[in-house]
């Protein structure tokens, strides 16, 4: 997550990207034991770093969030790296219109085979309904638990990066854009 990407880290893109959105603030959940390591990475940024001492930084996080009253998140993952503002626009505008929860996609384009329990192909799939999760997903803060996931177009550029392995792949997409 600290891997530097074309000059900044996976992570600072990520919280780059969502303030970016003029969202109401960034949280950043880490274990206690790196959370000066990441304040330093993201110094200058609106990012507020929380220690999730067990691990789990949603907990953390929405009682943050909770405490400045805010009604809404979104969940980034910093190994995809490249998180496009109209996604984000996308998940607020779904999130806006009354979804409890929402995931953007996109279409699976690899084939994808069954196989046995000796690995012989048995079929390829078909692909057509199947799509691929990514992130930020949003969701109202109440409703982190059960209920009925909305989709919204994805970004075919959003990969999850295998950091450090993906950083001349990503690289590469970022000198596209």
């Amino acid at each position: 997550m600290l891997t530097p990407i074309a000059g900044r880290s996976a992570l600072w893109r990520v919280v780059d990207s969502l303030a970016a959105a003029d969202l109401h603030s960034v949280v950043v959940t880490a274990a206690p034991a790196l959370v000066a390591d990441i304040d330093r990475a993201l110094a200058g940024t609106a990012a507020t770093v929380l220690a999730a001492p067990d691990g789990d930084g949603l907990p953390a996080a929405v009682e943050h969030l909770r405490a400045e009253a805010v009604s809404h998140v979104l969940v980034a993952d910093p190994r995809q790296v490249l998180i496009s503002p109209q996604v984000i626009g996308r998940v607020r505008a779904a999130l806006a219109g009354g979804a409890a929860k929402v995931v953007p996609i996109v279409p699976v384009t690899d084939t994808v085979k069954t196989v046995d329990a000796q690995g012989r192909i048995l079929a390829t799939v078909d692909r057509s309904a199947l799509r691929t999760a990514q992130y930020p997903y949003g969701a109202a803060v109440d409703a982190l638990a059960n209920v009925d996931i909305v989709t919204v177009e994805g970004d075919p550029d959003a990969i999850l990066a295998d950091l450090p392995a993906d950083t001349a792949l990503i690289e590469a997409l970022i000198a596209c854009r």
